[in-house]
């Protein structure tokens, strides 16, 4: 292994260590806590009914499951980090694998260490690292001829989300055309039955979700999410990984099934179940959505960068990509009157430094996204510095904005949920009122595993299902004998002690 590239693995790990255990609380989505949850649970907590995340990552922490809220938070940012080291190496790895020299994987090294979608890792305790891990790996052994191990790794892939269906179904088809389906099938049938049996025993199929896609009839367009993905991975990437996905469809359609193939066919795929997941969101991020295609944004950037390495970009790519990039902005602009709800900048990290210098604005970070792509691509072949100094300029602004950004939403999520403390420790049941934030019961249900929480509604005369209820003062203003125990210092909500005989 590479001097150079272990150095660069190694500090990137110990950065992220020290982030992880000073990072704070949870972002504010119900992601984590949901993941979290599980962990939790093998330990005797109380699992949600008809949890809607998959049991994979929970399972891995099971071992500190039995930790507090805070340090089990903390114990999965540290795997986090130790998963973003190794994806610095098997980057690497690959960069030599598709016929990239030594020098050229040092950088490689470099720039997985300091583009977005890896350097959030020790700040968001959810599994996208692990996912680009398991996209890594498998490219790796694809490119061995590995496919009884690859069945295993596609299996605990399938076990962390349910979006690396994706990976399940290339490989397969790659095995199938390459004559290795038997090998591969060794593994992956066996490894599937486990899934299965883990989705069961957890109550995780997706069936909400399922429903959730079939029901959505407003908001922006299957077409227009995916147009939005395609523009935020080739603006997040200075166009790199868009011309590896370009060359990589096209071994696909020369044959030659290999790790290339395999990257960008997969990567395709998962543009496509992404946009079936996003379309009919009210929220603009969707316009402009990274967080789906981010397990193959590094990956699909090194095919790009072999392609410039081996003089492969023809005219006619830079056209077509060119093109692509301008219809995926017609589409976007076209479409954003239909979504109004504010997006969430962590859904968005790629493109975050674009994001945070124009406001949120979608319309002035699509333009500009647009046309750093499009000036990336014109000057790919004769100026191909400038495309890498685009990238890096990219990558370490938009890394260090992140940062700061998440940090401040761990801080507040921190102020969201610290009434926790004054509940007794025998309550087994803690309703939630409609009027807190719907992610703040996630926060408190990190923090108290072993009791039941719920949502009910207050104003529509619902009662709590024990003594004490989360709810803002408005929600009790009217509640003769509703006492205030805490208000949370970061929320407009706070711990109440609700009357044994109701409101008089």
């Amino acid at each position: 292994m590479d001097f150079v590239v272990v150095t660069v693995a190694l500090s990137s790990t110990l950065l992220h260590c020290s982030i992880a255990l000073s990072h704070g609380g949870p972002v504010a989505v119900p992601d984590v806590s949901a993941y979290l949850s599980v962990a939790q649970w093998m330990h005797g907590g109380v699992l949600p009914d008809q949890l809607a995340f998959y049991p994979g990552y929970g399972m891995l922490l099971s071992p500190v499951g039995w930790l507090g809220g805070e340090a089990l938070h903390a114990s999965a940012l540290v795997l986090n980090s130790l998963a973003a080291g190794l994806c610095v190496v098997l980057a690497s790895l690959l960069a030599i694998q598709v016929g990239l020299s030594q020098r050229i994987a040092r950088i490689v090294a470099v720039l997985v260490a300091i583009h977005p979608s890896l350097s959030s890792s020790s700040r968001i305790a959810w599994p996208e690292t692990l996912l680009l891990l398991m996209v890594l790996t498998l490219s790796l052994l694809v490119h061995r001829n590995n496919w009884v191990m690859a069945g295993i790794v596609t299996g605990i892939a399938l076990s962390l989300h349910p979006r690396m269906l994706v990976l399940a179904a290339t490989i397969s088809a790659l095995a199938f055309y390459g004559g290795h389906l038997r090998r591969l099938a060794m593994s992956l049938a066996p490894s599937l039955l486990v899934v299965a049996f883990l989705l069961t025993w957890t109550n995780t199929w997706p069936t909400e979700r399922i429903a959730a896609v079939q029901n959505e009839s407003s908001g922006s367009s299957f077409v227009a999410t995916f147009a939005g993905q395609w523009l935020a991975l080739s603006a997040g990437t200075a166009a790199l990984a868009t011309i590896g996905l370009v060359v990589g469809l096209s071994r696909s359609r020369q044959r030659v099934l290999g790790v290339e193939a395999f990257i960008a066919a997969s990567a395709l795929g998962m543009m496509a179940v992404g946009a079936l997941s996003l379309y009919g969101s009210q929220r603009i991020d969707t316009l402009l959505y990274g967080r789906y295609i981010g397990p193959w944004t590094l990956p699909l950037i090194i095919v790009g960068l072999a392609a410039i390495y081996r003089s492969e970009i023809s005219s006619k790519v830079i056209f077509g990509a060119v093109s692509s990039v301008l219809v995926a902005l017609i589409i976007g602009l076209l479409s954003s009157s239909q979504v109004s709800a504010q997006g969430r900048r962590i859904m968005t990290l790629d493109l975050g430094v674009l994001w945070a210098a124009f406001d949120q604005r979608y319309v002035v970070v699509a333009v500009v996204a647009a046309a750093t792509s499009t000036l990336a691509l014109l000057t790919v072949n004769k100026i191909p510095t400038l495309t890498l100094t685009i990238l890096c300029l990219l990558a370490i602004s938009g890394s260090v904005l992140n940062q700061f950004h998440l940090r401040n939403v761990g801080a507040i999520a921190d102020g969201q949920s610290s009434v926790a403390q004054f509940l007794p420790e025998e309550i087994e049941c803690l309703s939630h009122d409609e009027s807190v934030k719907g992610y703040a019961i996630w926060l408190y249900r990190l923090k108290l595993p072993e009791t039941r929480h719920g949502r009910i509604d207050l104003g529509a005369g619902e009662k709590p299902c024990g003594d004490y209820v989360i709810a803002d003062d408005e929600a009790l203003s009217k509640c003769i004998g509703a006492q205030v125990l805490a208000r949370e210092p970061l929320g407009s909500w706070g711990l109440w002690e609700y009357p044994t005989r109701g409101c008089s």
